[in-house]
C-alpha cells in the first residue's frame, strides 16, 4: 500500500518527479537494509515502504517533514542503509534516502569538514589525506556515512588518539520530526561558523545522540562538522584489487608492530602501559580470527582454513596486542615512538614482531565486509565503554557465555573478544564479536538472540555498564529498572520531540513494538 494520492503529489512538488517514487519495485528495493539476517527480530518487522524520496537540500528535508506531519507519515531518513533500524517497520512509511545530498567542504586551516548526510567516510577520508589530514575509519566500514555513524556508536581504533565520534561532533544543523530546524554549537550563532561543538547556551549533542543514538527516531541532521586530525596521508599508495584493497604504508613514517602474550590479562598490562606513554595512533588485541577473515577467498575457504587452525590455537590460547606507530611529526618521531614503545614491552615483557607494513583496516577502511562475511554473519554480542579492569571481566565473561551458544554461534577457542583503548588509555572499549551462518538454520538467528539477552543480564550481575542499551533489541525492559529507567526517561524526550511519533517508529523502543521471539524479558531472571 503506498501513501495517499493527494500527499505524493505535494512530496512530487518539493523534489521534482525523478526524485520520488510509489513503484513496488523501487520501494521492495527499500524494504530491508543491511544485518537484517543477525537481527531476526528486526528483520521479521521489515516491511515495504510506502513511498520513496531524494531530497537534495535541507529545505527540501524540511518541506518533506512539515507534509509528513500534515498528513502524520511516518518517515525513516536513510545513509547508507547498512543497519536495519532503517527497515520499515509499520506500515506506509516514507523512505528518506539522503544519497543527493553529499555536500563536503574541508576547513584545512582549522583542521575540521562539514558534511552533508549523503557524505560517506571513503570520500571524506580521501579529500582528507590530500590535505595531510584524516578522519576515524570505522569498524563497520568506510561505507558507513558520517553524520549517521556519529550519530550511531562510531567506533573504531584510531580513537586512541582521535576520540570518540561523539567528542569529534562540532556545529550541526538538525530538522526536527515537525520541520523545524536548530542549530548546534557556534552554528546557532553563525550559520557558517561550525568549528565549536558546545557553543553557547545549552548542548544538546547529548539529547541528539546519548551512547548509540536514536536510529533515526529523532528527525534528520542535514550537516554535521567534524574535527580533523594531522596526518602523512599525502605518501600512503593505494594498492590491490577489490575486494583485497588498502595502503602501503611508508616505512619512514608509518608502522605496525605486534606483541604476543599467553593471557588477555598480560595483553591488556602492556596496553595500560603504553597508554600512558601517549605513543601511537592505534592500540588494541587482535582475534585471531580477523587473519583467516582477511585472507579468505569465499566463506569455504575461511571454513577450511578456520578448522584446520583451531586445533593448535585451542591449544596455545595466543593473544595479539596491536599498535599502529605514525610519525605525524616526521620520521623522528616515529623513531622515538618505537624506541618507547620496545622499551616499554621489554619491561613488562612480550614477544615483539614488526607487521607488515600495509593497511587495510583502520585509515580508510576497505575490509570490513569481508572481515564480517566469511563465517556467515558477524555482529556484536555487546559494546563496553567502561575501565580497563571492567572491560578485561567483561570479555571474559562473555567468552564463556558463548561457550553456551557454540554451535550454531562460530568456534573462536574462546578468546574475549576485541579490547582496544580510547582518548589515551582513560577508557577501555570491549566489543564482544560473535560469528553465525544464518543461511544453515533459521534457528541460528534464534540462539544468537538468545544469548544477547543473558549476555544484557551478565553485565547486570557483574554491575558494569550495559553496552547497546535501548538501541537494538528487547534489552531496555531488563536495563531499564536498573538503570533509573531511562527507557522511560527516553519515552518522554520522544514525546517532547516528536509528538505524533512518526520519526522511524517504533523508534528508540522496539521492544515495545511487539517483537516476540519467545524470550523471557522480565526484568529479574
Amino acid at each position: 500500500m503506498a501513501i495517499l494520492k493527494e500527499a505524493y503529489q505535494a512530496l512530487e512538488s518539493i523534489v521534482g518527479p525523478e526524485f520520488v517514487s510509489d513503484d513496488p519495485g523501487i520501494r521492495e528495493a527499500y524494504r530491508k537494509g543491511g544485518y537484517g539476517k543477525n537481527r531476526p527480530a528486526l528483520e521479521g518487522q521489515a516491511l515495504r515502504p510506502g513511498c520513496v524520496i531524494l531530497p537534495g537540500s535541507t529545505k527540501e528535508v524540511q518541506q518533506i517533514l512539515k507534509i509528513c506531519t500534515q498528513y502524520k507519515i511516518p518517515f525513516i531518513p536513510i545513509g547508507c542503509f547498512g543497519i536495519a533500524t532503517q527497515s520499515p517497520k509499520v506500515p506506509d512509511v516514507l523512505s528518506i534516502d539522503l544519497k543527493r545530498m553529499d555536500y563536503l567542504e574541508i576547513d584545512e586551516k582549522n583542521m575540521y569538514a562539514i558534511c552533508g548526510p549523503g557524505v560517506i567516510y571513503a570520500q571524506l577520508q580521501a579529500e582528507c589525506l590530500k590535505k595531510g589530514l584524516a578522519t576515524e575509519g570505522p569498524g563497520c566500514g568506510v561505507g558507513a556515512t558520517v553524520i549517521g555513524n556519529h550519530l550511531n556508536a562510531g567506533v573504531g581504533p584510531l580513537e586512541y588518539r582521535m576520540g570518540w565520534a561523539q567528542r569529534r561532533m562540532l556545529g550541526l544543523e538538525w530538522v526536527l520530526p515537525d520541520g523545524d530546524i536548530v542549530t548546534l554549537g557556534s552554528t546557532s550563532l553563525d550559520d557558517e561558523d561550525y568549528f565549536w561543538g558546545e557553543g553557547l547556551g545549552p548542548d544538546l549533542r547529548g539529547v541528539l545522540r546519548g551512547t548509540f543514538g536514536w536510529q533515526g527516531g529523532m528527525g534528520i541532521v542535514t550537516k554535521m562538522a567534524t574535527k580533523l586530525f594531522p596526518f602523512p596521508g599525502q605518501d600512503l599508495e593505494r594498492t590491490g584489487i577489490s575486494p583485497r584493497t588498502g595502503f602501503n604504508m611508508p616505512p619512514h613514517l608509518m608502522k605496525w608492530l605486534n606483541v604476543f602474550y599467553n593471557s588477555i590479562e598480560e595483553a591488556a598490562f602492556a596496553m595500560h602501559e603504553l597508554s600512558k606513554a601517549q605513543v601511537g595512533m592505534a592500540l588494541m588485541t587482535a582475534p585471531f580470527s580477523w587473519r583467516y577473515f582477511s585472507r579468505a577467498t569465499s566463506k569455504e575457504d575461511f571454513h577450511e582454513s578456520w578448522q584446520e587452525a583451531l586445533p593448535e590455537l585451542k591449544e596455545t590460547t595466543p593473544y595479539m596486542m596491536r599498535i599502529m606507530l605514525v610519525g605525524l611529526a616526521g620520521p623522528k618521531q616515529l623513531e622515538y615512538e618505537e624506541k618507547v614503545v620496545r622499551e616499554v614491552i621489554g619491561r613488562v615483557g612480550g614477544d615483539v614482531r614488526e607487521g607488515r607494513p600495509f593497511d587495510e583496516s583502520w585509515i580508510n577502511n576497505a575490509d570490513a565486509h569481508r572481515i564480517m562475511f566469511p563465517g556467515g554473519m558477524e555482529t556484536s554480542m555487546k559494546f563496553h565503554f567502561d575501565s580497563l579492569d571492567a572491560s578485561i571481566e567483561l570479555a571474559k565473561a562473555a567468552a564463556e557465555l558463548k561457550r553456551k551458544y557454540t554451535p550454531p554461534l562460530l568456534d573462536d577457542y574462546g578468546i574475549p573478544g576485541w579490547l582496544q583503548m580510547g582518548d589515551f588509555g582513560h577508557v577501555a572499549f570491549c566489543e564482544i564479536l560473535v560469528y553465525f551462518d544464518p543461511t544453515t538454520d533459521p534457528n541460528d538467528c534464534y540462539q544468537h538472540e538468545v544469548g544477547f539477552v543473558e549476555s544484557v543480564r551478565q553485565d547486570l550481575e557483574l554491575k558494569a555498564y550495559c553496552g547497546l542499551q535501548g538501541s537494538y533489541g528487547p534489552e531496555p525492559q531488563i536495563i531499564g529498572p536498573a538503570y533509573n529507567n531511562y527507557h522511560l526517561k527516553e519515552k518522554e524526550l520522544q514525546d517532547i520531540f516528536d509528538p505524533l511519533h512518526i520519526s522511524n517508529p517504533p523508534r528508540p523502543l522496539d521492544y515495545a513494538y511487539g517483537i516476540d521471539l519467545d524470550i523471557d524479558l522480565s526484568p529479574q531472571k
